[in-house]
């Protein structure tokens, strides 16, 4: 199983800071985290289709969007083959900031040379889509208060 992880820090504190609102702040960040899993699922399998990885589909199709609990959510694939397509393998392996306990498991030991270099789609559409989720937490919390 292979997928990225995107934390975000301070929720608790930010809840408090709403502390009338509690609720509703909770909601707010929900939304903003169900609308940001839901864009990087989305990302990923535009990325892939544009790399032209799609051949028969099972990775595009395999790219899931599941809920873990309240403003927690994981996108991510079962495909056995999704992280060689994400990190590449051999000396090629790219091994990006937050993703190297995943990404150094590719990286050869010289015994063989098959060096294939990734193209990220999972961390691609996570790096892209976390810029965004600042920004939607921030207007639905903003909602709450005008």
């Amino acid at each position: 199983m292979s997928f990225i992880g995107l934390e975000i820090s301070g929720v608790e504190g930010l809840l408090q800071d709403f502390k009338g609102f509690k609720k509703e702040a909770e909601i707010a960040i929900n939304k903003a985290v169900s609308d940001t899993s839901r864009a990087i699922e989305t990302d990923a399998k535009n990325r892939l289709r544009d790399c032209n990885h799609v051949v028969f589909g099972n990775l595009l199709r395999s790219i899931y969007n599941r809920v873990i609990q309240s403003m927690e959510k994981i996108v991510g694939t079962n495909v056995y083959y999704a992280p060689y397509i994400e990190f590449g393998t051999g000396d090629l392996v790219e091994i990006p900031e937050g993703t190297e306990e995943v990404a150094i498991q590719f990286k050869g030991k010289g015994i063989r040379k098959v060096n294939i270099k990734g193209d990220s789609f999972l961390n691609w559409a996570a790096v892209n889509q976390s810029k965004k989720l600042v920004d939607r937490i921030e207007n639905n919390l903003n909602k709450i208060i005008r």
